[in-house]
């Protein structure tokens, strides 16, 4: 596509202007000055524009914030390049009393075929803008894993038992009835869910869900904890409540509250915030569940969560807890593990460390975003090759100015560094203008609970475009100043 529209292009054009074609390039001044302005005011306005909707999202819903920063680094690399469009058409008619240094002559060389030069800086741009928003979201649940906040929840463990447990073991005669005494759970705690097997809903499972797994808590279990992190919800919420109350504002068409995992609605449900579950009770009726809440990357995926008193409601028949959430002591976490595995081994109880369960969720995100990071830093590498073709063809192109550059005594190192400056400005420029803005536009995940940026691969990817973009431009310039260019003069 691009080929036929680039030859389209060419073809459409006169003979006689493809023959003059860098002659005429450089005489529209006084047009190249009014462009310049109306590229600068764009990018003006787009710079600030990206700066309020940034500043909005950081005094905003924290739900609306990831798509609000990304919109401001959007906005910040479409003003990078009308600000370097600006850049080239002033250079173009811009005149001084002092004679230029080497590198203004090279900016004023690469002003006079704006569109290539341009074309340059916005295709590396985009290039390292995707490469850095794509690598900046890669998560580790080992930071911060033993917060709140966190995709942990701030809990030790993740338990399932195969037999429902019918006791409440957060009280001594509950811990009794499995031999299990006071001083083995000193600091120990429990938070307790009823479960209604279903459909696995977890990035785990490349199945769509249509009724996943089904948990019943009690909502104020987790809103005294204030655990986990909230990434959109649906209604507005005092400032001294939790999210998780939600679940008890049962609606009154008999629709209920629920909350799920942000990747289990998305990608394993196929469903956003507000949508409507469909789910079947033990008498055979349909009911709804509707998503309030969204939490967070979290040990909750695969699970949608509604108050105990519904669940009981629709499945009275589901006695006792298969699901439960521990809170231990950091320098317990073995001991503890082994008492209640041993004690509850009838009941099938199997306890799995949450910061591991978290990395299991997070590796397979983490193997997509690594997959694309070394496709798009290895296309950026292999399209710096079209740089040294820009440059020589710059070069084969403007031979007889070289020519004449020779004639009034440039030495070839000079010349040499003149090419290399304006094409090294070019690479800079490119890179530096995609950088920044994906820096804005990931900067709500630098922020978020678990991000684990990986600086020293998105530096060392940037590092070797920026090297390989250099070395195409260096031989590409090597290549055409071979030979004399004073031959080139005899044409003229």
């Amino acid at each position: 596509m691009t080929l036929w529209w680039g030859l389209r292009k060419q073809i459409q054009k006169p003979a006689h202007v493809l023959l003059t074609e860098s002659q005429v390039e450089g005489q529209a001044v006084e047009q190249a000055s009014k462009g310049a302005n109306r590229r600068f005011v764009v990018g003006i306005v787009c710079g600030f524009a990206a700066l309020g909707i940034a500043a909005v999202g950081m005094e905003g819903n924290p739900s609306k914030a990831t798509g609000a920063f990304f919109g401001a680094g959007s906005l910040l690399l479409i003003a990078g390049l009308n600000l370097a469009s600006a850049c080239l058409r002033k250079a173009t008619y811009q005149g001084s009393s002092k004679p230029p240094s080497l590198f203004q002559w090279g900016i004023r060389n690469a002003s006079r075929r704006r569109k290539r030069s341009l074309a340059t800086i916005s295709m590396l741009a985009f290039g390292s803008f995707l490469v850095i928003a794509v690598g900046a979201n890669k998560l580790n649940a080992l930071r911060d894993g033993e917060k709140r906040s966190s995709g942990t929840g701030g809990f030790a463990f993740w338990g399932e038992s195969t037999a429902p447990v019918v006791r409440n073991l957060n009280t001594a005669e509950g811990a009794e009835a499995y031999g299990l005494f006071q001083d083995e759970l000193e600091g120990v705690r429990f938070v307790s869910f009823r479960r209604r097997d279903g459909e696995q809903a977890s990035c785990l499972n490349l199945n769509r869900a249509q009724r996943p797994q089904l948990l019943g808590v009690d909502p104020e279990a987790l809103a005294s904890r204030n655990a986990f992190t909230f990434a959109q919800v649906n209604a507005e919420i005092p400032e001294d409540s939790s999210a998780w109350n939600l679940l008890s504002n049962n609606a009154p068409d008999g629709t209920v509250p629920g909350i799920a995992d942000i990747n289990s609605i998305m990608w394993a449900m196929g469903k956003n915030v507000g949508d409507i579950l469909e789910f079947q009770n033990t008498r055979g009726e349909t009911f709804r569940v509707r998503l309030v809440a969204a939490v967070a990357n979290s040990i909750l995926q695969g699970n949608v969560i509604i108050s105990e008193s519904a669940f009981l409601q629709h499945y009275p028949n589901e006695p006792g807890y298969k699901t439960f959430l521990l809170d231990a002591p950091a320098e317990q976490k073995e001991s503890v593990a082994i008492t209640l595995t041993r004690a509850m081994e009838d009941d099938g109880l199997s306890l799995s460390d949450t910061i591991e369960r978290m990395q299991a969720f997070n590796a397979v995100q983490n193997t997509y975003l690594s997959t694309f990071q070394l496709l798009g830093g290895l296309g950026m590498v292999l399209g710096s090759f079209g740089l040294g073709v820009v440059v020589l063809r710059n070069l084969l192109d403007r031979r007889t100015e070289l020519g004449l550059l020779t004639a009034v005594g440039f030495t070839h190192n000079r010349i040499r560094m003149l090419v290399l400056l304006e094409h090294f400005g070019l690479l800079s420029a490119g890179l530096f203008t995609g950088s920044l803005s994906a820096l804005i536009a990931v900067f709500p995940s630098l922020q978020s609970p678990g991000a684990d940026i990986p600086y020293a691969s998105l530096a060392l990817t940037l590092f070797t475009i920026f090297g390989t973009g250099f070395i195409w431009i260096l031989f590409a310039t090597q290549s055409a100043l071979k030979g004399h260019f004073l031959y080139s003069l005899r044409d003229q």
